[in-house]
């Protein structure tokens, strides 16, 4: 709540005049009774005119001191109401700057939050991606080497048909199988066939 200096301030002040003029009666009210004492009508001889001179002297001279500490008790009032008013603008121009910096200083913290949690955020996605990347990495290259085992067990298949495809060598392999006891050219060469095939077929599933 704040308090109302405007209130205290023309308080102050009506309290001020009040005194002043409350002053002002009493040198108004002193001055015409000594006025009154004072004032005789002079003698013949003339011998009351230098103290009615000397009793107007000095009551001219209360008079003055009177209206100049009157002035300067104004002037002090015055002074101190201005006083008043300008502390009063000085502590509202207080309030908003201290109101305005912790506005300031709470959205810095919110900024620095936010920006802490989107760098948190960033890592932990840029770490995924890369566990990913080297996951997958992984599996391709494996799926490479099997290919290529694959491709190698296949060449060879076809090499080792390729060769006894050829002329000369079916002829061995006949006179081979002919030593054997085996029966017909074409039996011969699908016995051939039929165990090269077996063969190849154990190296590819012993090295998977």
């Amino acid at each position: 709540m704040t308090f109302p200096f405007d209130l205290i301030a023309t308080f102050v002040m009506w309290i001020g005049f009040t005194f002043i003029s409350h002053c002002t009666e009493i040198t108004r009210s002193q001055l015409t009774e000594t006025l009154n004492l004072t004032c005789v009508k002079p003698d013949d001889l003339g011998t009351r005119k230098g103290t009615l001179n000397t009793t107007r002297q000095s009551t001219a001279s209360n008079h003055n001191n009177y209206q100049e500490n009157n002035n300067n008790l104004i002037k002090k009032l015055a002074e101190k109401s201005n006083v008043a008013a300008e502390n009063k603008i000085l502590k509202v121009e207080l309030a908003k700057l201290q109101f305005e910096l912790a506005l300031s200083e709470n959205n810095n913290r919110k900024l620095e939050k936010a920006l802490d949690d989107l760098a948190a955020s960033n890592k932990s996605a840029m770490e995924a991606q890369i566990l990913f990347l080297e996951e997958e990495n992984i599996r391709l290259i494996d799926n490479q080497s099997k290919s290529k085992r694959i491709i190698e067990h296949k060449d060879r298949v076809l090499e080792a048909i390729s060769f006894l495809s050829s002329a000369d060598n079916i002829g061995d392999e006949m006179n081979n199988l002919c030593d054997k006891n085996l029966i017909g050219t074409d039996e011969k060469k699908t016995e051939v066939l039929r165990l090269l095939a077996e063969r190849t077929e154990k190296t590819i599933t012993q090295e998977n």
